[in-house]
């Protein structure tokens, strides 16, 4: 599984920055090897812009994804194999082989095995085909298969461990993203629950923010309420207390009052009825049938009551009480019947 990170990428794009350098300082370079060696310079210049070309072309339209990887690493071990033509017959021709070791270490930095692969099977096509092709562009004193097979396996060890290399350099890097990933997902989560708890709170201090707000509003119509009643008792006491203090100075002015007095009526007495005369104890029978005959008694004239009696309203209620409560006026209210 490919996963590139920020450092991954920046990697291969300052890679594929160095490596678009070198190829273009190849041109300049071959055409000062053949100018000094006395060779042909014009034919090595043409490839190596060739080369140049082609991967300044893949890096702009694809950037530094896998074709432009590929190309970058076949163009740079071409340009290689130029170096080594030119060198034909002189002695440096065989230390050039070591630019293709050296080359195939730079295709590292992409860390992708695949191309070193691609340069690896470059430079091996190359020493093949050129051993029995055209022997003097490779190696001093023409063909030579031994030697071919030689450096064909020390080459495949270097590309041996550079592919390891390459592989565990994206394993980390895969790792790397990877824990990175985590981590921004764990930082934004915490980011996320930390403005979450922030809102809550907001809302919480707002809440209780409102509900003081309403407690005083509250506490302080009904205070009001009380400081208004207070207010208007108080005035309604000043205003009576007034009255009282000028009517005290006017009763004062004015003298003692005049209290009225109690009129009370005599108790109604029934007329007294004339004595019986006793009767003998020889009553005569007549009279003592007519004494046990039953008789039927008028009822005497009732007495008019008393007119009851009118208070003054000036008389303390207090006196009122005690004047009903006493003897004379209960006589007066009371309803004799005269006997006959």
């Amino acid at each position: 599984m490919m996963v590139e990170n920020d450092g991954l990428e920046s990697l291969r794009q300052t890679t594929s920055r160095i490596l678009v350098a070198v190829l273009w300082l190849h041109v300049p370079i071959s055409v000062t090897i053949g100018l000094a060696l006395g060779k042909a310079w014009l034919i090595p210049a043409i490839f190596m812009t060739i080369f140049a070309l082609a991967a300044t072309l893949s890096w702009r339209m694809s950037g530094n994804g896998l074709s432009t990887r590929l190309v970058f690493s076949v163009a740079l071990m071409s340009g290689v194999s130029m170096f080594t033509w030119q060198f034909e017959g002189n002695p440096w021709q065989i230390d050039m082989h070591m630019y293709f070791f050296a080359a195939l270490a730079c295709i590292v930095a992409y860390c992708d095995y695949r191309a070193i692969a691609a340069a690896t099977v470059a430079v091996a096509l190359h020493h093949i085909a050129l051993n029995f092709v055209l022997p003097a562009a490779i190696y001093p004193g023409g063909s030579d298969f031994g030697r071919v097979v030689l450096h064909a396996a020390i080459l495949l060890i270097e590309a041996g461990v550079l592919i390891a290399l390459a592989h565990k350099l994206q394993e980390l890097f895969e790792t790397t993203a990877v824990k990175t990933a985590e981590a921004q997902a764990a930082m934004a989560a915490e980011a996320r629950a930390n403005r979450e708890r922030s809102e809550v709170e907001q809302r919480a201090k707002q809440d209780r923010e409102a509900a003081k707000q309403r407690l005083a509003d509250n506490f302080e119509r009904s205070i009001g309420g009380i400081v208004e009643a207070v207010a208007i008792a108080a005035g309604e006491v000043q205003h009576l207390s007034s009255a009282m203090s000028s009517n005290s100075a006017d009763t004062a002015r004015a003298g003692p009052v005049q209290r009225p007095q109690r009129r009370t009526r005599p108790r109604a007495m029934s007329r007294p009825s004339p004595p019986r005369p006793r009767s003998s104890p020889r009553r005569s029978a007549a009279s003592r049938s007519r004494s046990h005959a039953p008789q039927t008694s008028r009822p005497g004239p009732r007495t008019r009551p008393a007119a009851p009696i009118r208070w003054s309203k000036a008389l303390p209620a207090a006196r009122r009480r005690s004047a009903r409560s006493s003897p004379l006026s209960r006589a007066s209210r009371a309803r004799p019947i005269c006997s006959r």
